[in-house]
């Protein structure tokens, strides 16, 4: 995963990130305003790759880069998380925009949210269900991150094995 830190992030390497955010734990009011996040059992400082993950539970769940869904539902379903990706990095960014026009932050959660460390971290999450095809799909998916990194590449984008679309 270091190959693939982002490497500008200096002096403030590591922020707080809740491993288990999602709707189920965040309080609200009626006018629909949150009171309060709730559940931090697994509160932990990480690298940001790691806090630039999708909240679970609201159907923005990166599948493995190299999942092919044979079910009729399912690929359906997988034609417009593309599209829910962006707009979801997209409000991130706009966020992070608004209020962080004062702070001096070298890289931000929605310029990495789909970088390769966040996949490798995706993975690694992933990994914990113990399915062999997600496992088997998630280690191809690091063979390539390794053979790219391995190959002595320039640029950036030579380092990069081409993700499928939506990634």
């Amino acid at each position: 995963m270091g190959v693939y830190t982002n490497k500008t992030v200096g002096e403030r390497p590591f922020g707080l990130a809740h491993t288990n955010l999602g709707a189920h734990n965040i309080l609200m009011n009626k006018k629909f305003e949150i009171c309060a996040l709730i559940d931090f059992d697994g509160l932990m400082a990480v690298p940001i790759e790691v806090q630039a993950q999708f909240p679970c539970f609201i159907g923005l769940d990166p599948e493995s880069p190299y999942q092919v869904e044979t079910n009729p539902l399912a690929s359906r379903q997988m034609e417009v998380v593309p599209a829910r990706f962006a707009e979801y990095i997209k409000l991130i960014q706009e966020q992070e925009e608004r209020i962080g026009r004062d702070l001096d932050l070298p890289v931000r959660l929605g310029e990495v949210m789909m970088s390769n460390a966040a996949l490798i971290f995706k993975g690694l999450q992933d990994y914990k269900m113990h399915l062999l095809f997600l496992n088997q799909q998630w280690m191809d998916f690091y063979s390539q991150l390794s053979e790219y990194s391995l190959s002595g590449a320039t640029k950036e984008s030579d380092k990069n094995p081409k993700k499928p679309d939506g990634f």
